[in-house]
């Protein structure tokens, strides 16, 4: 009876991150990309789903520029710089009519097997509350109404745990192998970074439990078949990659995104982001996005993020949409509870010690100094930062050593350290990149928030069995829904409206244009004036499809001082003209007079 309804509040719960993709989709979004990586995968959705793999190169090409599109004359083709598993799903979407159900069915399926994993491992109560973590995370329900690939990507990487997990039970162990590497296969195909380091701990796990099996052959084998396939299946999906930059470039060995900027990799050193990038910026840019994390998580924090007069605190609301540095928003609570959580999974004194050496090793340089790289001389010397990091990594390490080998390792100890190191891969592996992230939240540790979810419900759970489960549990579970929606209600509602309008982009700029149309025929804006940045007319390249198919389409009149206006008007002569005129994000009706008053705005001022 009480799986039953833990079961049906589960689905209520999965249906709530559906309606709720819909509703910020809808009424902050306005189903329309907002960041440059939008347009990238709305464009290339576009051509997935006219059965190609590139677009045809337009005359005057320049004119029709959008950010992170790659005009490859040498190919023959125009295409978008990243890896195609995303877009190809997002395909989808446009064959349905609505992109945004993707990520809404994303969401809703990533709820549900949070709850299974949960449930199945530590409890029903504790599958139930990560659940609702997960469906009530301001990083999720921002996420989960843009067009960006996290999603999708959290949704495989919570099959490919729940696979695993599966793996280590005593049915269908292949099946569940093999559905485990079909999911790590399309994470590969969406974020193989981010593939890379979900997997690892797994792998790692793996490779040491199945040491005492290797001096008996048969045993070894049949211990090892599950993860065997799990490997070929996840593996069949990497040609995949050197695939699409074949077809779209004809070298397989292409890194479409140099082919915009050619720092943009992974790495460390001359060449690696625009400065050269080191391991103390990425440390420190860690640092800043796990500040913002900590609230964006699960939303609760030691503070409010409204000022006394009702207001959005204005220093918070400049962060949320410009900065990149500590985040100067109230105290987040999430990684106080996520190491609570933590502490009660591992059960046991040694590992708990060992959590206790660990928050010790990264907390003391933390504590010590408001700028954290400058203690213990860590912000010049990068030899010291590395030997810091090495010598967390062991002592996060040691538990693997301790209890994988175990023929029956304590399921609850193995879980709650290959959850929590999931988190500590991210982080790890994102510090090699250049740039941090706080747009859109926290998105590159996004894909952990399932796990961490999980571990942030054990305290609840634990609290709910030290008492008789009837009254005492709904008790516990009121209160977790009852924090959630004052969360909702506190911070995530201003978290997430803020972002209504970003970038200059918004239906009602779409709308102004439209209301200058003099007939029903289809729409041409011509877009002219100085210091182009792609928001300076972003909204109408949010409707150019590369097949010029919209309602509207937006065109760059790059060089006024030739007739490429005319040329362009004659490339679609089915189509009425409006022009607009901008100078860097700003534009204005061309016709409207006086010329650039604030009644000829096309796009207000960006939030």
């Amino acid at each position: 009876m009480a799986i039953n309804w833990h079961n049906g509040a589960a689905l209520a719960l999965a249906f709530f991150a559906l309606v709720m993709a819909a509703l910020v989709s809808d009424r902050v979004f306005d189903r329309l990309p907002h960041l440059e990586d939008e347009l990238a995968y709305q464009y290339q959705a576009h051509i997935f789903a006219n059965g190609e793999i590139t677009a045809p190169i337009p005359a005057d090409f320049r004119a029709y520029w959008q950010p992170f599109v790659i005009t490859d004359h040498a190919a023959g083709g125009r295409f978008g710089k990243y890896h195609p598993g995303w877009p190809l799903l997002l395909a989808f979407g446009l064959w349905m009519g609505q992109m945004w159900l993707v990520n809404g069915f994303c969401a809703m399926l990533t709820v549900a097997l949070t709850y299974r994993l949960g449930r199945e491992i530590f409890g029903a109560d504790t599958g139930l509350i990560a659940a609702a973590l997960v469906a009530f995370s301001p990083m999720a329900l921002l996420l989960n109404g843009t067009l960006m690939a996290h999603s999708a990507a959290s949704l495989f990487a919570i099959g490919f745990m729940y696979g695993y997990w599966r793996t280590t039970r005593a049915e269908r162990r292949l099946a569940w192998g093999a559905l485990a590497g079909l999911s790590l296969g399309c994470l590969l195909i969406i974020r193989p970074s981010t593939a890379v380091a979900v997997a690892l701990p797994f792998a790692l796990w793996t490779l040491v439990s199945l040491l005492p099996a290797i001096t008996d052959p048969r045993r070894l084998m049949r211990s090892a078949a599950p993860y065997l396939l799990l490997a070929v299946c996840a593996l069949a999906f990497a040609p995949v990659l050197p695939l699409f930059s074949y077809a779209t470039t004809g070298d397989p060995s292409r890194n479409l995104y140099r082919m915009v900027w050619d720092y943009d990799r992974l790495g460390f050193g001359e060449g690696y982001g625009i400065n050269g990038h080191t391991i103390g910026k990425g440390v420190r840019s860690a640092r800043y996005d796990l500040s913002m994390m900590a609230a964006d998580l699960f939303g609760w924090s030691a503070g409010a993020v409204m000022a006394d007069d009702g207001e959005l605190d204005g220093t918070i609301r400049e962060h949320w949409l410009s900065r990149q540095t500590y985040y100067p928003g109230p105290t987040g609570a999430a990684f106080a509870l996520i190491l609570i959580g933590v502490f009660i999974g591992l059960r046991r004194a040694v590992p708990r010690l060992l959590l206790i050496a660990v928050v010790v090793w990264f907390g003391w340089p933390l504590a010590a100094s408001a700028d954290f790289l400058s203690a213990f001389h860590l912000h010049d010397d990068h030899s010291r930062i590395w030997l810091w990091l090495a010598g967390g990594v062991v002592l996060l390490s040691l538990p693997l050593l301790r209890y994988a080998p175990r023929h029956e390792p304590d399921r609850r100890i193995m879980w709650t350290w290959l959850l929590g190191m999931v988190a500590v891969s991210l982080i790890l592996m994102y510090m090699a990149y250049w740039v941090g992230t706080q747009r859109y939240s926290t998105r590159y540790y996004s894909e952990s928030l399932s796990a961490l979810a999980i571990l942030g419900a054990l305290p609840f759970a634990w609290v709910i069995g030290t008492r008789p489960p009837r009254y005492w549990a709904l008790m516990i579970h009121a209160l977790v829904l009852g924090l959630l929606l004052w969360g909702l209600y506190a911070y995530s509602t201003p978290r997430i409206s803020v972002l209504q309008g970003f970038n200059y982009v918004s239906a009602e700029v779409i709308e102004r244009v439209r209301d200058q149309a003099v007939d029903e025929r289809p729409i041409l804006v011509i877009a002219s004036g100085d210091n182009m940045v792609w928001r300076s007319y972003g909204a109408f390249m949010a409707l150019t499809d590369p097949y010029f198919r919209s309602d509207i389409i937006a065109v760059w009149n790059y060089a006024p001082d030739t007739n490429l206006r005319e040329r362009l008007i004659a490339a679609h002569p089915e189509r009425q003209v409006i022009d607009i005129v901008f100078d860097h994000e700003q534009s204005w009706l061309a016709d409207c007079v006086p010329p650039r008053a604030e009644a000829c705005r096309v796009n207000d001022d960006a939030p």
